[in-house]
């Protein structure tokens, strides 16, 4: 009981902890933003009247006056202000900051004021020390100091952050989606990239940024050691639209073969059941086989499939003064592979990897597989064994000799005779629109959503029909239970056919799910709903083992390199800016991408779950990001008053009110409307579940 609640209370300190820290951090790049107005104000002579931390909403403040600035904090510490003699937010005002500083002119001496033309021509005598007094050149430098500081200060994190360590995910391949750009240029797990375009030694960050914001016909440029041989292959890899989601080229970052400290295995699965493992333990090798890296893991995973996995694991040893780690076997039964209770129509081969089996056998793209050993693939008659298409990747690892294949190539019965490859791995449409993949014969294939067969022993208020064309199914894990999945909603078309990834899905999903489906029955929806069962004989690869992430530290070997490191990073952040800017709304970025402040937040707050410098290159980009989106020239932000103290400058005298009032409310309403469009994202991100 007592370890319980000391847990309970560190989580909660820890929470607490971490609030404070974004709090502070993400107020601390809003304060650095006033701090530059302030002080170059100061420098240009502008008086100015307050410098507050926070907000003093209400009058609520702790403040003090030291000379004629009133210093304080206000109530809602997060960012601050400056309140300048004579200047205002908002640029239509133009009328008010001149009336307040004629008006400040009035009580002193006439040497002390400046004669100025206001937007109508007419002329203004106003205090020397006002804002609308200043020179156009003092007034730009004041307006473009916020964002100035922010640079600065966001390359001053950089640096701090380099300095001590930045922890970074390497581009080191961990999976590769079917029919991907990445797979069929043969990458594999453990193959590492050591140049992308002219950047060496990329992390995967960058190769995530280079493929979406880059050129989609031109693609990346890479040198790439291979894992198997060590070999260096130099790729062209062009990437794929995946819709909804923008460009890939069908990589995920690897994994490494120690558990997770927190959460070591998935709550309901086999691995959880055998009850041996723990946090940090590093499988160092399964059923007496080595394991060495994620790569090896993934190979047993596979090669042992169906089989109970004697799992060896390292550990630090709890013996005072020992060194040494431990090592323990859990026993690990197979997996079983959960099913809907249907079984859905066979689709065409959709990809052939260069140099597989399938390759070398001669089978195209568009042919379809009728039958495998003289078993039909899809539906056969009472009695008669058949593969099913949703789980013949995992079933025809297991058959063994050569595979005697049938296949239909429009009017044509083709037939390939095929030896399997060894030593491959379960490759997982894990995204939206991948297809199934058979590894070890190198091919991939998809399916349609219209109902075959039913499966015997299926379970649902009302079944599935064959006919049944199903278009959409929500996944909702029980409320209060112990999975961590999130409610998903998969929708199915000819160009969402998401049958594979909604399989894998089902592989994480809690037997108690609410399957909700909507099928095309005779032309009209139908709502049904169904339960998840286990299927006996066919087995997934993954016990449910938690994996930590491949995370690098990279620390600068001198204060030189920190600052290059520091310039590379600021610079690749601001350009990024202007390339998502350039392609939002488009099928790279798409609208749903777009964040808001709970988006933010939750960032921010990973970030500082990771430790100081990951938080401080969170805030690199965060000042980045204000600095260049406050810069734009829209009315409102600093890059609006930038542009009307140009048309100043110009002409000699301020732009007129009439055109400055309709400007800024154009700028106001697309502003108002972005924050309520990426506000409703996050919405739905955070507490609608995903869609796909």
């Amino acid at each position: 009981m007592d370890a319980c609640l000391m847990l309970a209370d560190t989580s909660f300190v820890d929470l607490v902890l971490g609030i404070l820290k974004v709090g502070a951090a993400l107020g601390f790049v809003i304060f650095v933003h006033e701090l530059g107005h302030f002080a170059v104000a100061k420098m240009c002579g502008v008086q100015c009247d307050k410098f507050f931390v926070g907000f003093d909403i209400g009058g609520y403040k702790l403040s003090r006056k030291w000379g004629e600035t009133e210093y304080g904090i206000g109530i809602l510490p997060l960012g601050g202000y400056v309140r300048m003699l004579g200047q205002n937010d908002d640029p239509s005002k133009i009328a008010e900051q001149l009336k307040e500083s004629e008006a400040a002119a009035q009580d002193i001496d006439e040497s002390q004021t400046k004669e100025i033309t206001g937007p109508g021509g007419e002329k203004y005598r106003v205090d020397r020390r006002s804002y609308m007094a200043k020179s156009v050149p003092q007034r730009m430098a004041i307006i473009s100091a916020g964002v100035i500081m922010n640079i600065i200060f966001g390359f001053i994190f950089a640096v701090i952050a380099f300095s001590i360590g930045a922890d970074y995910i390497p581009c080191v391949v961990g999976g590769v989606s079917p029919a991907s750009p990445a797979y069929m240029a043969n990458l594999e797990p453990g193959d590492e990239f050591l140049k992308l375009n002219d950047r060496q030694e990329p992390s995967f960050g960058h190769l995530r940024q280079d493929v979406m914001l880059g050129d989609r016909d031109q693609g990346v440029t890479c040198v790439v050691k291979k894992a198997a041989t060590g070999d260096e292959v130099e790729l062209q890899l062009k990437p794929a639209v995946v819709k909804g989601v923008g460009m890939q080229i069908g990589i995920s970052p690897s994994a490494t073969n120690t558990l997770f400290a927190d959460d070591p295995v998935a709550k309901g699965s086999t691995a959880a059941a055998a009850e041996g493992f723990q946090g940090g333990d590093k499988i160092v090798e399964i059923n007496g086989a080595p394991v060495e890296t994620y790569r090896d893991l993934k190979v047993q995973l596979f090669a042992n499939l169906g089989k109970p996995l004697d799992v060896m694991v390292e550990r630090p040893s709890e013996s005072a003064g020992s060194d040494a780690p431990v090592t323990e076997v859990v026993t690990v039964q197979p997996a079983k592979i959960r099913r809907l209770g249907v079984q859905v129509t066979m689709g065409d081969v959709t990809a052939v990897q260069p140099g597989s089996p399938a390759d070398d056998a001669g089978i195209e793209p568009g042919d379809r597989i009728t039958s495998i050993n003289g078993r039909p693939v899809g539906p056969a008659e009472p009695g008669e064994a058949s593969w099913d298409p949703s789980t013949l990747p995992n079933r025809l690892p297991q058959e063994e000799g050569e595979l005697e294949l049938v296949l239909q190539r429009g009017d044509q019965t083709i037939n390939a005779t095929i030896t399997q490859s060894e030593g491959r791995w379960f490759e997982s449409p894990n995204g939206p629109g991948a297809p199934f993949a058979l590894s070890t014969v190198g091919l991939t294939y998809q399916v349609s959503t219209e109902v075959a067969a039913t499966v015997e022993g299926a379970t649902g208020a009302e079944p599935l029909r064959v006919g049944d064309i199903i278009t959409s199914i929500v996944v909702a894990p029980p409320k209060g239970g112990e999975s961590d999945l999130e409610s998903t909603t998969i929708n199915f078309s000819e160009d969402s056919p998401n049958w594979p990834f909604f399989f894998t899905l089902m592989q994480a999903a809690p037997l108690d799910s609410e399957i909700v489906l909507t099928v095309k029955r005779n032309d009209k929806p139908v709502e049904l709903k169904q339960t998840l069962s286990e299927q006996d004989g066919v087995f997934y690869p993954n016990p449910g083992l938690n994996l930590k992430t491949l995370v690098l530290t990279r620390p600068a070997e001198s204060f030189g390199q920190a600052l290059s490191l520091a310039s590379d990073r600021v610079w690749s952040d601001m350009t990024s800016v202007f390339r998502v800017l350039g392609k939002i709304g488009s099928d790279q970025v798409p609208v749903k991408n777009v964040s808001g402040p709970l988006g933010i937040l939750s960032v921010a707050y990973k970030s500082a779950e990771a430790g100081w410098s990951q938080l401080l290159l969170f805030l690199v980009l965060l000042s980045v990001n204000l600095a260049v989106l406050n810069f734009l020239p829209i009315p409102v932000l600093d890059g609006g008053h930038m542009v009307f103290l140009a048309w100043e400058g110009l002409t000699g005298k301020p732009a007129n009110e009439r055109v400055v009032v309709a400007l800024h409310t154009v700028g106001f309403l697309m502003l108002i409307g972005l924050m309520v469009f990426a506000f409703s994202n996050d919405i739905r991100n955070m507490f609608g579940g995903q869609s796909f």
